[in-house]
């Protein structure tokens, strides 16, 4: 792992530290990371321990985030629980499909230290060709009977992964799953997943 803030290993050593720009939260330590998938922005930085999201109630923060989704946004999780180290963490994930391609998303993590709180801060976009997970998982599914066309879509291609009622903007789909992150270890949503399975288990 990097250096410390806070106390806190922040990221791993594969990301780079970057100079702060005068607009950036205070305290705040940035990183940067680009594969040919992916291109990676991180801030880490303290919140006052109020304005964390409230990690014993993770469901209050699905609905708050799908009051507020956009269209062509979608939400991809939210987990909460302990790290290695005993210290309560809660994130949500949430994509937005940008025009005229690509997706981007954004991870936003907060963990508590003692009586204040962490806050990180990733956007993960796509780099190179993109949908390219989509396209090989789709074809996948569709051999399998997994998805099938009908008038109003393609039915069982995409769905909200907290609650199945939910259904505007841009749903989580099939090749979104965590499932098929080591077969694309180098997208941008596998990157966000793998950031904060490296905070959860290193503090």
């Amino acid at each position: 792992m990097s250096e410390k803030a806070f106390g806190l290993p922040v990221i791993p050593d594969r990301y780079r530290r970057m100079h702060s720009m005068p607009d950036d939260p205070p305290s705040s330590c940035a990183y940067g990371l680009e594969t040919d998938a992916a291109r990676c922005f991180v801030m880490v930085y303290p919140i006052p321990a109020e304005q964390a999201m409230p990690f014993e109630r993770p469901e209050s923060v699905v609905q708050g985030i799908h009051a507020v989704l956009r269209e062509d946004q979608g939400l991809i999780a939210v987990e909460s629980g302990k790290t290695q180290a005993g210290l309560d963490y809660i994130y949500s994930i949430v994509k937005t499909v940008r025009r005229p391609g690509g997706v981007q998303y954004c991870l936003t993590m907060h963990l508590r230290c003692g009586r204040s709180a962490a806050q990180v801060q990733g956007f993960f976009d796509e780099l190179g060709v993109t949908g390219v997970r989509d396209a090989v998982v789709f074809a996948r599914a569709q051999s399998e009977g997994l998805v099938e066309a009908t008038e109003e879509g393609i039915k069982g291609w995409d769905a909200d992964p907290c609650d199945p009622g939910y259904t505007r903007g841009c749903l989580m789909n099939l090749s979104e799953h965590q499932k098929f992150d080591a077969l694309f270890s180098r997208h941008p949503l596998s990157e966000a997943r793998q950031l904060a399975a490296a905070l959860i288990n290193n503090n």
